[in-house]
């Protein structure tokens, strides 16, 4: 008689072929596990782990950020044009930002 582990491991195989199937093959052990347990299925996110590893399921990775800019390091920075003082006498009078690009009218 086979044991235990292998009889639950046999019934818990269909159940994820067909959750994976229901979403698009695009979960990964976080999310099927709790899927599997949505349906009522008291299961450890280990077993899960170890079962979909056994069964060749990968759930699909989310990129990298891409990096689109590489510093010159012999660039110079842009000078400081408001000498740090960061208040003006009226309105219009200075604008101070931190990012690359802001649009103004």
């Amino acid at each position: 008689m086979p044991p235990a582990r292998a009889l639950n491991d046999a019934v818990l195989f269909p159940q994820l072929f067909a959750l994976g199937d229901n979403n698009f093959q695009v979960y990964g052990v976080r999310k099927l596990w709790r899927a599997v347990r949505r349906e009522g299925i008291d299961v450890s996110r280990d077993q899960i782990a170890r079962l979909i590893k056994t069964l060749g399921i990968r759930g699909v990775l989310r990129s990298k950020r891409v990096k689109t800019t590489t510093a010159d390091p012999k660039a110079t920075g842009h000078t400081d044009l408001v000498k740090r003082v960061f208040t003006a006498e009226a309105p219009h009078q200075l604008s101070v930002t931190d990012v690359t690009s802001v649009a103004t009218s």
